[in-house]
């Protein structure tokens, strides 16, 4: 998985982003990692998706006779976990359609320093975490036993957000009993106060 972010972060009533007026912010990822896993017997299907990534953000300048430095990093994960019942179709029809419910997990920690003049000040980690359960759907258009594509979306229906879904879409490719080639698109919108 390639995995693009983009996060504002609010320190009172001050945002923080790319574009700061005052510091030229440069943004580096660290690392990430994905998971994914799925299972299946008959009709049931479990879901499990693990998304983990750490940016790191630098910046300073002269402001007058003082210089003023950034740095510091941001850390996400994000865990979805969900079952699914498929109530039209299964592993061989050109149609299948399944009913998913689930939980989404996300905890983002802000870290960072302030410079100012050789003086360093680090305030405490800021952090922000929450649950939403997720209803959903998943779909399966299967014009050959060798070729399919899928399509994937849920949406909150409460928790700590106050709007958070997702969608994907993918083409799939068996190559053999023990090959999959999978490529697609996801997205995923999350909103909450803090």
């Amino acid at each position: 998985w390639a995995s693009s972010v983009d996060a504002n972060v609010s320190l009172g009533p001050t945002t923080v982003s790319s574009g700061v007026d005052f510091v030229q912010l440069e943004q580096h990822a660290r690392y990430g990692m994905e998971f994914l896993s799925e299972a299946h017997y008959k009709q049931l299907g479990v879901y499990g998706d693990l998304m983990y990534g750490v940016v790191a953000v630098d910046g300073s300048r002269n402001v007058g006779p003082l210089m003023v430095s950034l740095s510091g990093e941001a850390s996400s994960i994000l865990i979805d976990g969900a079952a699914g019942y498929t109530f039209y179709g299964d592993d061989h029809s050109v149609l299948s359609l399944e009913a998913r419910g689930g939980v989404r997990y996300q905890r983002t920690g802000v870290s960072a320093q302030l410079g100012l003049s050789g003086a360093t000040v680090t305030p405490p980690e800021q952090i922000s975490a929450g649950a939403d359960a997720l209803a959903g759907g998943h779909v399966v258009v299967r014009p050959r036993d060798w070729f399919f594509l899928t399509g994937t979306a849920d949406i909150g229906v409460v928790g700590a957000s106050s709007r958070t879904w997702s969608a994907s879409a993918d083409a799939n490719v068996q190559l053999g009993p023990r090959l999959l080639v999978t490529v697609g698109y996801r997205t995923l919108t999350m909103d909450r106060t803090q």
